[in-house]
């Protein structure tokens, strides 16, 4: 799939703007997390909801009011440490992506597969106990 951000370079603060976690606390986590990647790990991967372009989130009360279009998506970000081939300085290398469809055909087969199973228990039943 094709990256939110068109393979621009963005600062690892502008892409959490975008970010909707359940708190400025877990925001921070998250970005204590990828700045240890190069000592703790070499990739995270992370699925959260983002605000569409354009649009801007504040908080009002702990409660998150959506200012601008009121889109919202799923995506999945991965994040690569390395090194910088040039500088030799450690760099990252940020992959993210939307994945709002394969959520929603996700939900989709879940409640089909409960009506399913829903169906075949009320057959089943009725054909133990016919009336």
């Amino acid at each position: 799939g094709s990256g939110s951000g068109g393979g621009r370079v963005r600062s690892l603060s502008e892409m959490f703007d975008t970010c909707l976690l359940e708190s400025q606390e877990a925001k921070d986590r998250l970005l204590l997390q990828v700045r240890a990647l190069c000592i703790t790990s070499p990739h995270l991967e992370v699925e959260c909801m983002k605000i569409a372009p354009g649009g801007r989130l504040e908080t009002e009360g702990g409660r998150l009011e959506m200012d601008g279009p009121k889109k919202v998506t799923w995506h999945k970000i991965h994040f690569i440490a390395c090194v910088n081939p040039a500088t030799g300085q450690p760099a990252l290398i940020v992959n993210e992506y939307d994945v709002t469809k394969l959520k929603v055909q996700a939900e989709l087969l879940v409640a089909a597969s409960e009506s399913q199973e829903q169906f075949f228990a009320a057959i089943s039943h009725e054909l133990r106990t016919p009336l």
